[in-house]
C-alpha cells in the first residue's frame, strides 16, 4: 500500500501512537500522553494497518541502527589497531570486550546503543601480538 494512502487511513493519533511505542513507550504512556484509554491503544495494536506500518518502522529503525553499528565498529577497529600499534594490548583488549557487550546490548535492545569512551595511556611495555592471540586473551577476559 502506498505511503499516502496509510497516512490517510491512519489517523494522526494513530501515526502519534506509532512513534511514541517506536520510542519505547508503554501502552500505558502512550494512552496518557495521547489522552485515550489504555484499551483504544490495545485495540489499535491489533488492527492490521497499524501493525503493518509499526512492524514498517520497526524493521527501519533497525536497519538504521545496524548501518550505525557497522560505521562504530569501523572506528573501534581503527582504535583497536592504533593501540596495538603503540603497544597497548590492554587497551586493545578492553575495546574488544566492550564491542562484545555492545553487541549483546544492540541484540537485546537496537534501541538503546552504548557509547565508547576510549582513552589511549602512553604503553608501559612494547609488545608484539598478533590477532589469534588478542582474540584468545578477549576470550578469557569474558570467561572470567
Amino acid at each position: 500500500m502506498q505511503e499516502a494512502m496509510k497516512d490517510d487511513i491512519l489517523t494522526s493519533r494513530k501515526q502519534q501512537a506509532i512513534l511514541l511505542l517506536l520510542e519505547g513507550k508503554s501502552m500505558v504512556q502512550v494512552a496518557k500522553e495521547l489522552d485515550v484509554d489504555r484499551n483504544t491503544i490495545a485495540r489499535w495494536r491489533k488492527e492490521p494497518l497499524f501493525l503493518e506500518e509499526l512492524h514498517r518502522q520497526q524493521k527501519e529503525q533497525a536497519q538504521l541502527i545496524t548501518l550505525r553499528l557497522e560505521t562504530l565498529t569501523a572506528k573501534a577497529v581503527d582504535v583497536c589497531c592504533q593501540a596495538l600499534e603503540e603497544g597497548n594490548v590492554k587497551v586493545a583488549l578492553t575495546l574488544l570486550d566492550r564491542f562484545d557487550r555492545i553487541q549483546e546490548r544492540a541484540t537485546n535492545d537496537e534501541r538503546n546503543l552504548p557509547r565508547i569512551n576510549v582513552q589511549i595511556i602512553e604503553p608501559m611495555h612494547n609488545y608484539t601480538v598478533n590477532a589469534e592471540d588478542l582474540l584468545e586473551a578477549n576470550r578469557k577476559l569474558s570467561s572470567n
